[in-house]
């Protein structure tokens, strides 16, 4: 029958339409595309185009359009059967959530042996997150056609989920390109150039984002609709198809090493017997294969990861291709690498895995129902989150919500012995009625606890990824964690009791989080002047801390309807804006001192190019027109000119190397900064700078260490010695500087690879970190050494303006919220 399924709120299915047609009359993707197996590179709207077609001639097919990407593009899944549903596929989706519910509400055996007797086996095929991994999106079409043609005795009670692309953007950045510049016949020579793929790639989508990295961040479009569509599902087994290195084998489950600890053995032992399975395929076919190497199971916001913490057997599959293959491409052993074979091998794996679902139900089964009904397996049940006024709260809240996780106030008040985020140490805390408690008893647990924990155990340091990332750091929220459940009443969503006073001298918005940051590109684009206190002051008896914002009615009073413009906007960002009579304060500078600085409108632009960045542009990119809506300009290298820049106040450089900057754009850039200009270089973008005259920044003071001897196997394990993968350091700040407002004393820093700079005369050294100071997550010991005493970040003063080095790239991912704070601080202060 025709079933096309638009998602809408809870991506309720809805009928469009039936004709009973059979699976036979079904195209095949060859005869479709009029294209042998793997001749061309499908373009996304082809691919979308044979789904519909299926589901419009499939009696075993529904087709759900659970979104849209940046860029407007399709987000598609295929709901596929047996064909044989008297009731619906919606009751059967619901009968499964329902299942799931209710184990996570039941201790007793029995009741879940019983709520297993009429249950699906969800499997869900994840295609081509990763744009530029080809192989994969063209797979989808081929597994969809063979799902839809088997005997549908194999689909018995299984429902099969197939998302044929999970990146359209970059798929089609990658696949437009790939036609536009290869040879009528494919060249199979590594240095043809259509083995060689621009920057950006199309590994990303529009904001240049790494969509396998955000599953549990979802600050990219495409992650908040695959995660909505996700939920209403909840598979049992999830497949992440990637594509490698083209002379790499293909990789399959089981992972590698490190688990993370939460991993249940069951999970782990299934993932061998999922592998055993497609050995045997790839055995038969004689294709190469390994496993549990490389691709680990710690990093929670990855396909395989995600999934697993969710109670399903995550796993990713790797064929040898990427970028780089193109439609062939010649191998190191002398073969040759085609589309064909990549499509042949991605589809034996996920077709086999399905198949081995389908013999393993029963197993599947049981083991969901004691994965929901076990119990937590964290040290701690309750985490405890101050609520200091702040919008950085609700924020994290919102992130919570949009995971399924529940949290309340507590049901009780008084003083309690937890462990606090700061130090990792046992305190007494008040517990307050305002304060959000959120208690293991829940049916995500696990994943609650994998994203909320104080700390990660790390089985094995030689990781694929970041090894810390606990959210109340993330946010900079102030928290604990009990190893007792808290019990919590219902959580009531703070209300604002202030109110907008027309004929207030001022308005002041204390700065704490992005919404006040939105609030101030708001009224600032909307024509308004204003300030920020570089000191503490008390006003209407209230205390205002350092970076509060100040709009004056005396310099405002001409532009047009500017009471309402605050209003307006203090309610679209959900901040508190407190209405002040008078300019005289109790304590601190009064409102008209020179310590309320003018904050000039930012008129921003934003450098690219192929040695930057192409993840740290977007994270600027995403972070400026996404969430704060500030006009930027994105601006090649090439454009860099004394008259161009005359028309901006911010220039920020991306992490990335800036050789391609002549010595005469250089002295345009140091000439701008001395009349007035702000640079704001991230993450690696100072090593361009540190030997340039007029930046007078020192370059690292790394000391050559003494020759070792290692085992050549052990070489992979001594470099750890200098990496960080990704580890939390606490840094000290200077509270008292622009860049700390809304952060105080103590500031998260998620380094990678390495960050900070010796101390640097002549600069401010605002943030260092030194061994005394704490750290989460793995670091080697040289790495720790080389990090001790380093300032991570530094303002420094040239002629009228400044430079700030943010050397840790406190956008990272884009999820890290109190980079985004320290970011804007660096912008606008």
């Amino acid at each position: 029958m025709k079933r096309i399924l638009q998602l809408v709120c809870l991506i309720a299915l809805v009928h469009l339409g039936e004709s009973p047609l059979l699976s036979a009359q079904i195209s095949s993707p060859e005869e479709y595309f009029n294209n042998d197996l793997g001749e061309q590179f499908l373009y996304h709207h082809d691919i979308a185009s044979y789904f519909r077609h299926c589901a419009e001639r499939s009696d075993r097919m529904e087709l759900v359009e659970y979104g849209e990407t940046y860029q407007g593009r399709p987000l598609l899944h295929a709901v596929i059967t047996s064909g044989d549903d008297p009731d619906g596929v919606e009751k059967r989706r619901m009968a499964h959530l329902e299942t799931t519910l209710s184990s996570a509400d039941s201790r007793e055996s029995a009741r879940r042996a019983e709520g297993n007797s009429g249950s699906d086996v969800v499997v869900w095929l994840s295609y081509g997150v990763h744009g530029n991994e080809a192989g994969a999106s063209n797979t989808a079409p081929y597994a969809l056609y063979e799902l839809l043609t088997m005997d549908a005795a194999l689909l018995q009670d299984m429902i099969v989920i197939v998302d044929p692309c999970l990146n359209p953007d970059g798929y089609s950045r990658y696949t437009h390109w790939y036609r536009d510049r290869a040879n009528r016949t494919p060249n199979p020579k590594v240095e043809a150039a259509e083995h060689h793929e621009p920057a950006p790639t199309g590994r990303v989508n529009h904001y240049r984002h790494d969509l396998n990295r955000d599953w549990a961040w979802l600050t990219q479009t495409e992650s908040r609709h695959r995660i909505r569509a996700y939920r209403q599902w909840m598979p049992h087994i999830h497949v992440d198809v990637h594509e490698q290195g083209h002379n790499s084998p293909y990789y399959f489950a089981p992972a590698a090493i490190p688990y993370h600890e939460y991993i249940t053995q069951w999970q782990q032992d299934f993932q061998h017997t999922i592998g055993k399975q497609n050995a045997e395929v790839f055995d038969k076919e004689g294709w190469l294969y390994f496993t549990q190497e490389i691709f680990d199971l710690l990093y929670p916001s990855y396909g395989d990861t995600y999934p697993t913490f969710r109670g399903a057997i995550g796993m990713t599959y790797e064929q040898a291709g990427h970028g780089m293959a193109g439609l062939a491409i010649n191998l190191e052993n002398g073969r040759q690498l085609k589309l064909s074979d990549r499509i042949k091998h991605h589809r034996g794996s996920t077709i086999e895995t399905v198949k081995t679902a389908a013999k393993h139900r029963a197993e599947l089964l049981d083991q969901w129902s004691r994965f929901y009904s076990a119990a937590a397996p964290g040290k701690y049940k309750s985490y405890l989150l101050r609520d200091d006024g702040s919008e950085r709260l609700v924020d994290l809240l919102r992130l919570l919500d949009a995971h399924g996780i529940t949290y309340g106030h507590p049901s009780r008040t008084g003083s309690v012995r937890m462990t606090a985020y700061t130090d990792g140490q046992e305190t007494s805390v008040e517990v307050q009625e305002s304060d959000v408690l959120i208690s293991v008893d829940q049916q995500d647990k696990v994943l609650l606890q994998v994203l909320m924990d104080p700390t990660t155990s790390i089985e094995d340091s030689l990781t694929y990824d970041i090894t810390a990332w606990s959210l109340p750091r993330a946010f900079g929220v102030e928290a604990y964690a009990s190893t007792s459940i808290m019990s919590q009443s219902i959580y009531e969503l703070r209300q604002s009791s202030e109110t907008i006073d027309d004929e207030a001298y001022a308005y002041l918005l204390p700065w704490n989080s992005l919404a006040d940051a939105r609030f101030l590109a708001a009224v600032q684009s909307a024509g308004l002047r204003v300030r920020v206190s570089q000191s503490p002051f008390t006003a209407d008896g209230r205390d205002y801390d350092r970076g509060t914002l100040v709009i004056l009615r005396g310099e405002n009073d001409d532009v047009t309807n500017y009471v309402e413009i605050v209003r307006r906007e203090a309610s679209k960002h959900s901040v508190d804006v407190y209405s002040v009579q008078s300019g005289w304060t109790e304590s601190g500078p009064d409102l008209g001192s020179g310590q309320m600085s003018y904050i000039r409108s930012a008129k921003i632009a934003v450098l690219t190019g192929d040695a930057i960045s192409s993840y740290s542009h977007g994270e600027v990119w995403h972070l400026l027109e996404q969430e704060l809506e500030e006009d930027v300009t994105v601006m090649e290298i090439s454009q860099i000119s004394g008259h161009v820049l005359h028309d901006y106040t911010c220039l920020i450089l991306p992490s990335g190397r800036y050789s391609d900057i002549s010595e005469d754009q250089w002295s345009h850039i140091r000439d701008w900064v001395a009349q007035g200009g702000k640079l704001i270089a991230l993450g690696g973008a100072y090593r361009s700078m540190s030997t340039l005259s007029g930046f007078d920044m020192g370059e690292d003071d790394r000391e050559d260490e003494e020759p070792r001897d290692i085992r050549f196997a052990d070489q992979e394990r001594d470099y750890l010695r200098s990496s960080i993968p990704g580890a939390i350091f606490a840094t000290r700040m200077d509270d008292t500087h622009p860049l700390s407002y809304g952060i105080g004393s103590t500031y998260y820093s998620l380094v990678t690879g390495s960050a900070g700079v010796p101390r640097q005369e002549g600069a401010w050294n605002v943030t260092r970190w030194s061994r005394s100071d704490e750290l989460f997550g793995f670091a080697g010991s040289k790495a720790i050494d080389l990090m001790n005493g380093k300032s991570i970040h530094l303002a420094q003063r040239i002629g009228s303006g400044q430079v700030i080095y943010l050397t840790d790239n406190p956008l990272f991912r884009s999820f890290w919220y109190e980079g985004k704070l320290l970011f804007c601080n660096a912008m606008y202060f």
